[in-house]
């Protein structure tokens, strides 16, 4: 996976996991597994104690399985939706993110992640010193471009503040201009908070709807926006893209507004309102198209024989070299 140089502009006791990999393992680069297919997840961050105070769920056992399940699918890489860990300046919590994600880190299955809210709001939206040691191509504000196999793919830090937020605004528009002059077939961009969700008591980020997608719906290239946030499963469509919220990696789940109560008109619909199951979404490249396996644990009345939903997602086809 070819990183480009688009970073002009930036400057309670656990459930039981894995012993830590090596440092150096985190920070090494993606291993080429099933070439063809790449992992989406996000939100694995434990439910802070004041959560579980008033109730909600604590999910470490269901994180743990979820990043074996994703360990066993071989991915080329994870592309993690932000929200690593509950609080970013926490050593106690990356040292836990450590030991989760340890099936990937010993199969050398590289992690590129977005930051979520919990990891960057101590730091003023910034990257954390120990996300910048874990994963040096955040930089320090936590944007950052690449290609792959004829994809492009783009991170963004929808907790930025001010100047940077401006400044990642301007190097997006550059990214996707210079993605469309490259022989491409199709862009990916992947954020934390997503512009659309029927979340209970939650919204679309005024910041990315207003910022972000509307470049995004003009490209040609232009195939889905991922994010995470919102600790469930959800997909809509809008001008023929795919905007798909996958937050089911372990933090405590939500409910949805759904039927005529639903803010937006959804692409996937569940059987009720109740809180989806944990998931993650396999992403594979088929040439002309992307298929997207979602992908879910049991028991849960959406998920069927670990399959919440399956969807193709169409790719151009770059005209031959002159």
């Amino acid at each position: 996976m070819a990183l480009l140089g688009f970073a002009a502009c930036a400057e309670p006791a656990p459930q039981p996991v894995a012993p830590a990999p090596p440092r150096a393992a985190i920070v090494a680069g993606v291993a080429p597994h099933h070439a063809d297919s790449i992992v989406a997840l996000g939100d694995t961050q434990r439910t802070l104690f004041i959560e579980k105070l008033v109730g909600r769920e604590q999910n470490e056992a269901q994180s743990l399985a979820i990043i074996d399940q994703v360990a066993q699918e071989n991915p080329a890489f994870v592309v993690h939706l932000g929200d690593l860990v509950n609080d970013g300046e926490s050593s106690t919590e990356w040292a836990y993110f450590d030991r989760l994600i340890a099936p990937l880190t010993t199969r050398q299955i590289g992690i590129k992640p977005v930051l979520g809210n919990h990891d960057a709001e101590p730091f003023a939206g910034l990257v954390p010193p120990e996300a910048q040691q874990r994963f040096p191509a955040l930089g320090r504000t936590g944007w950052y471009a690449a290609t792959y196999r004829e994809l492009g793919l783009i991170w963004l830090n929808t907790n930025l503040r001010g100047q940077q937020r401006k400044q990642q605004t301007t190097w997006f528009e550059h990214a996707m201009a210079r993605f469309e002059t490259q022989r491409l077939r199709g862009v990916l961009v992947f954020t934390h908070h997503p512009p659309y969700t029927n979340g209970e008591g939650r919204s679309g980020h005024p910041y990315v709807v207003s910022a972000i997608v509307p470049r995004f719906l003009r490209s040609p290239l232009s195939v889905a926006m991922l994010s995470g946030h919102v600790h469930g499963y959800e997909r809509f469509d809008t001008a023929g893209k795919a905007f798909i919220v996958s937050g089911g990696a372990g933090g405590p789940r939500v409910g949805y507004r759904v039927g005529k109560d639903a803010a937006f008109p959804a692409a996937y619909e569940s059987s009720s309102s109740g809180p989806r199951p944990f998931n993650y979404v396999v992403i594979t490249d088929r040439r002309d198209h992307l298929h997207c396996a979602v992908k879910c644990l049991e028991p849960h009345a959406d998920c069927h024989a670990g399959l919440l939903e399956e969807f193709d997602l169409p790719l151009l086809q770059p005209a031959p070299p002159p």
